[in-house]
């Protein structure tokens, strides 16, 4: 099972994502992860890699992004286990045990936090939505590529690979 927690202290529990979310959460990382490596001012955490957000809740997305230079800038003791860090960017793949209310609420929980962008992906409508601060939301349907500008810059995400990914 995978645990999370809101800021309210709700346990939030979800089953595993199976064989297709798996594939699709490992296609989402590796298309963040390639450009991280390549821009070098950053890094990404897998699914794993939870996080503490300032306001308690405790979120592990199925990809981040978080700036070297936010990183240094909270302290060390703030870094180990789940870091107090709200990512730049947050990336959520709609998983069968999801649904799209409830990620769009912790879309806007990772916002409230301070962080830049929250993408998410729903591959039963092949939809993705980009989430800003002040409420901007940018719909995209049977989208191909989406550039991330101006939070990752340089950064398309080839959503079609990502949905691909999850079916045969």
């Amino acid at each position: 099972m995978h645990f999370e927690r809101s800021s309210r202290g709700e346990l939030i529990v979800a089953p595993p994502t199976g064989t297709y979310g798996g594939r699709g959460e490992m296609e989402l990382g590796a298309q963040i992860y390639l450009w991280a490596r390549q821009d070098r001012r950053g890094f990404v955490l897998s699914s794993n890699g939870g996080i503490k957000l300032p306001d308690s809740a405790i979120f592990s997305p199925d990809a981040a992004w978080i700036s070297w230079e936010r990183w240094k800038a909270i302290p060390e003791a703030e870094r180990q286990g789940y870091a107090q860090i709200a990512p730049d960017a947050a990336f959520e793949l709609l998983s069968p045990g999801d649904t799209l209310p409830r990620l769009r609420a912790k879309a806007a929980e990772f916002l409230a936090n301070g962080t830049r962008l929250v993408v998410l992906l729903d591959p039963r409508s092949r939809a993705v939505e980009l989430h800003r601060p002040g409420g901007l939301i940018e719909s995209h349907l049977h989208p191909e590529k989406i550039a991330l500008d101006p939070e990752l810059p340089g950064c398309l995400l080839d959503a079609q690979a990502i949905f691909d990914a999850m079916i045969d």
